[in-house]
Formats: C-alpha cells, structure tokens, sequence
C-alpha cells in the first residue's frame, strides 16, 4: 500500500464495474479501486537545484537581469559593431537593454558563449518580459520548494496573456471552504 497526502478537493480515477470514474478524494473510500500506473518506467537522478537558465535558454520573453557587468566586459573587448553586426540589435535597444540591466536570455546567453564567459553571475535573475517579479536562475530544491511544485502539479495552472500589455498568471484552483 502507498499513502498520498492529497486536498479533499482532489480528483482521482476510480474503477467501477467496466467502467472508469472520477472521483474527489472526499468521496473515496476503503475498497474503491483507483487507477494508477503499474510500470511507469522513472529514470532516478539526484538532483539538487534546477537551473532555469537552462530550462528557458531559448525564450526571448525570457529576461536576465543585474548582468550588466559582465555585457558591459564584453562590449569593451567586442564594440558595439560586433553586437549589430551578428546578433541584429539597434544601438538603441542595446543600450536600453543595458540601462535596464535587463536582457533577452538567448541573448545574453550567445553574447557570453562567444566571448568566453562560461557561467551566469551568481546575483543574476531570470523574469518575464515587462514584469518585475525577479526569480534566481538557480533554485534550490529543498522540502518547501518540492512542496510547492507538487501543489502546482495536482492544483495549478499557468496562461499567459498576449497584446501590448501581456501578462503571466501563476495560479491554484485548490479551495477550502473556511
């Protein structure tokens, strides 16, 4: 036998007769049979941290933030032509990048690769595109941050809103009643 700890909001298959069913977890009792994968082939890994900058090194609404630094090393070794030249950027919105000390990830990513810098600074963070809500681009995995990412795969949702003034939603649909 397995133990979940789950909300009593908690939906679960069940099978009846022929016939499979949901269920909430309120409902369950000794006896009902619930459908779960037998040989879910799983690959073990210690992990202790995931990087995001790997996770979205491809996403231009991906910004790198407090790199200004280490771009401002690479512009003085590179000039600003090298920059227009190879990665198709106005002097003005380099420059606003840098004012910002706010960059495309992909971006900041082939700048440093080509001019040697290997890793991210380690006071680097990783946001949305015109949000302010800055995340380290290393999170540790600890009990609450596990918690957390358990609690979004059974109750979370995620949408992103495109236009002019975008936005990212990060959200629970769990409830309990007071």
């Amino acid at each position: 036998g397995r133990t979940l700890r789950v909300t009593e909001t908690h939906k679960f298959l069940i099978k009846e007769k022929n016939s499979i069913k949901k269920s909430l977890a309120s409902q369950l009792k000794e006896g009902m049979k619930l459908v779960v994968p037998i040989n879910y082939p799983t690959q073990n890994k210690d992990v202790s941290f995931i990087d995001l900058s790997k996770l979205f090194a491809k996403r231009d609404d991906v910004m790198i933030r407090n790199v200004k630094s280490c771009v401002s090393q690479i512009v003085d070794k590179a000039g600003y032509s090298f920059i227009k030249e190879n990665f198709n950027l106005t002097k003005r919105a380099f420059y606003n990048y840098l004012s910002r000390d706010s960059f495309p990830l992909p971006l900041f990513l082939a700048l440093s690769s080509e001019y040697g810098f290997n890793r991210i600074p380690k006071k680097s963070y990783l946001a949305a595109k015109r949000n302010h809500v800055n995340l380290p681009y290393k999170i540790s995995l600890n009990e609450e941050i596990l918690n957390i990412i358990g609690l979004y795969a059974a109750e979370g949702y995620a949408r992103k809103k495109t236009g002019k003034k975008g936005l990212y939603q990060v959200d629970f649909s769990a409830s309990e009643e007071s």
